[in-house]
């Protein structure tokens, strides 16, 4: 059960009650899950008291599978590479030394610090223990679970960095600098606090690659797709043109209508693949939330238990609809500039 569909949010501490019979025990690939019947609501969770704290457990690497779903901290943890933290020629995973063996972590294409730099250095790492594929991983939430790795090689203003330079004077490159290109002003919105009202692009990632929507859906109810590169805020189309997407506020928080130019507003007729629709007016909207990693779960109002994915494996990257408590790669939103 999603926290977009119990309204659970970081911080919030919670009272669960399961419901006998219909609750039950998973062990998925090695990672121990309570879940339930996608038609029926399967345990009921109360909001005890939010804005609480919850700091991570020490542990070491070979304790990961002990605390599966906790936030934990590993201790002098070395990258054994520097670079990008998100890298899809390596499935997002970082392997880092410890003097427990080694870690790996896992970093998804969504997570707001994806495209960030980091050093190989040691340092603290903190992030929730999971065990995906069979394997024990790490996977950091935000930058500052990463904070300790953060590249400095940014240059300076320091005078003395080249011996040349004289004050007053601009200084004098050692080699030619060839100015870069102006960006197109795209910025992914992965988390809740840039999210507002506006124009957007939406999609999402499936190997690696970036899938945007283009309009329509096809013949069994899924958006159509096609695929893009996004680099310091410029998007460049590989096929189609994206489609724009206005989000507008539904009056709850985190909640917005979904719509797409040409189409109307995003909807669907049930629970399950295949049930994206679009209608002319306002009759539902999607319920934002943080998805561990980075991006959004986005599932529909009112009853109807419906989340809104990219496919992990299917030969098309398209947007889906699923039932809300199945898995799915989460969503991303582009903000178009103005002017675009």
């Amino acid at each position: 059960m999603k926290p977009s569909v119990t309204g659970v949010r970081r911080g919030d501490r919670v009272a669960v009650t399961l419901k006998a019979g219909v609750s039950v025990v998973l062990n998925y690939e090695g990672m121990y899950e309570i879940t339930g019947d996608e038609s029926t609501r399967w345990a009921e969770v109360e909001i005890l008291e939010s804005g609480c704290t919850v700091p991570p457990v020490d542990i070491t690497a070979s304790e990961l599978v002990g605390y599966q779903g906790m936030a934990v901290r590993i201790r002098n943890a070395t990258p054994q590479r520097d670079g990008w933290w998100y890298d899809a020629s390596l499935g997002g995973d970082i392997l880092f030394t410890t003097a427990d063996g080694d870690l790996t972590v896992r970093v998804l294409p969504a997570a707001v610090f994806a495209d960030d730099m980091f050093d190989a250095v040691s340092g603290d790492i903190v992030g929730l223990a999971a065990v995906i594929g069979g394997r024990a991983v790490l996977m950091p939430r935000d930058g500052s679970d990463v904070a300790a790795y953060a590249c400095m090689d940014g240059g300076g203003d320091n005078s003395d960095d080249n011996p040349d330079d004289m004050p007053g004077e601009d200084p004098v490159p050692d080699d030619p600098v060839t100015p870069s290109e102006p960006h197109d002003g795209y910025v992914m919105v992965t988390s809740l606090s840039d999210l507002r009202p506006g124009t957007y692009y939406i999609g999402g990632y499936q190997k690696g690659r970036l899938y945007l929507a283009t309009g329509g859906l096809t013949s069994v109810n899924h958006c159509l797709t096609s695929e893009f590169t996004f680099d310091n805020g410029r998007l460049e189309a590989l096929g189609a043109a994206p489609v724009a997407v206005t989000i507008e506020s539904a009056g709850e928080e985190n909640g917005y209508y979904v719509r797409f130019d040409g189409d109307g507003y995003l909807s669907a007729t049930g629970s399950g693949a295949g049930k994206l629709r679009f209608t002319q007016s306002r009759a539902e909207y999607w319920i934002f939330s943080e998805s561990v990693g980075g991006g959004f779960d986005m599932v529909l109002s009112g009853d109807k238990f419906v989340r809104l994915i990219v496919s992990k494996t299917a030969a098309e990257a398209l947007l889906r609809s699923v039932a809300a408590d199945e898995q799915g790669n989460a969503i991303v939103l582009i903000r178009v500039p103005d002017g675009n």
